[in-house]
């Protein structure tokens, strides 16, 4: 489902103006706005108003008790945020937690950033939350720096820069999400291990990677769709992923570079100008029982040693189906793969 996402930025705008009110703590009176609608029912706040409030600034797990927070902070008793509307143009994150190892949960409410900021920004977290969340962003939807145990949920982002930044942020997760970006990647993962996606639909910018993962191992996607974007999913220095059942579309489907010993199976791919499946100094790949088109190749491993590929539907519409180059050790299964022109 393709969206405008510069659309619901300006209805955003028009219905939540920001509060003339500027402060931290817990909620501050009863107004209520309605935000505008989700795109999915699925995604996004569940709330049809939200009590008004200024930017939330916790810096430190004693923050949650002095402000007010409900929760005791644990596994079984997180801290919690929610049913907020948080929408302002004041230079500052709508929500900014540092340097607390409690558990804490956003959950259902709508952030809307008015100036060129954050919306939401955790560093030096270890048990984040945040479910069923809308956000309108000028720049960047969610950035974590050092959050490891961070999971998102059943967001709704629209952002003219990225919707996620994840840096040094290992075992995190995004999950039944709509992610759109206009003019940056929707998702940059930076020496994030064990980073998780499932489920998501991701729209980026045509000229940036919607999806970015840089020097992070372990990698998972599955059941995400990814539309436009210079590649669906980049991957960079960032060994051993698996990337099951994924719906892509961009100038390449999928681009490996530097990034060995991983596996593609299941997917759909559509290199809408370049290589379905690029691999540039990738070895040690499993390419399997998917659909793969690209304007030029449909696979094109490049000094890429050991690539398996078998049980494919391979359209190289502009030139080869599977073009390797200087590729070694590897094995084609042309009787369990198809190969269109």
């Amino acid at each position: 489902m393709k969206r405008n996402p510069i659309l619901y930025i300006l209805l955003a705008i028009l219905i939540a103006q920001p509060l003339m009110v500027v402060g931290f703590g817990p909620a501050i009176g009863a107004d209520s706005l309605t935000p505008t609608e989700s795109v999915a029912l699925s995604q996004g706040t569940r709330l049809d108003t939200h009590t008004n409030h200024v930017p939330i600034l916790i810096d430190g797990t004693a923050d949650f008790g002095d402000q007010g927070w409900p929760g005791a902070g644990t596994f079984g008793d997180p801290y919690v945020i929610s049913g907020l509307n948080i929408t302002y143009d004041l230079g500052v994150p709508c929500i900014t937690i540092f340097n607390t190892d409690a558990y804490f949960v956003i959950s259902d409410c709508y952030l809307n950033q008015l100036s060129v900021e954050h919306v939401v920004y955790f560093e030096n977290t270890t048990h984040a939350r945040m479910e069923y969340v809308t956000i309108v962003a000028w720049d960047t939807g969610i950035y974590a720096v050092n959050t490891p145990n961070t999971n998102l949920l059943f967001l709704d982002v629209y952002a003219f820069g990225h919707s996620l930044q994840f840096m040094d942020s290992d075992d995190s997760s995004l999950q039944h999400s709509l992610m759109n970006t206009t003019n940056d990647r929707c998702i940059r993962a930076n020496s994030s291990d064990f980073f998780t996606m499932y489920n998501n639909e991701i729209q980026s910018a045509n000229d940036r990677y919607a999806v970015m993962i840089e020097y992070s191992l372990y990698f998972g996607s599955t059941l995400d769709t990814v539309y436009d974007g210079w590649a669906g999913i980049r991957l960079e220095w960032s060994n051993y992923s698996s990337i099951t059942e994924l719906t892509a579309e961009g100038r390449h489907g999928v681009y490996y570079k530097f990034s060995t010993d991983s596996n593609l199976t299941d997917c759909t791919l559509n290199g809408t100008m370049w290589d379905g499946v690029r691999l540039w100094f990738s070895h040690g790949k499993r390419i399997t029982d998917s659909t793969i088109t690209g304007v030029l190749y449909g696979v094109h491993p490049y000094y890429s040693n050991d690539v398996y590929i078998a049980n494919n539907e391979i359209i190289g519409t502009g030139s080869d189906g599977i073009y390797l180059l200087v590729s070694n050790n590897s094995d084609i299964i042309l009787s369990a793969t198809k190969v269109l022109f």
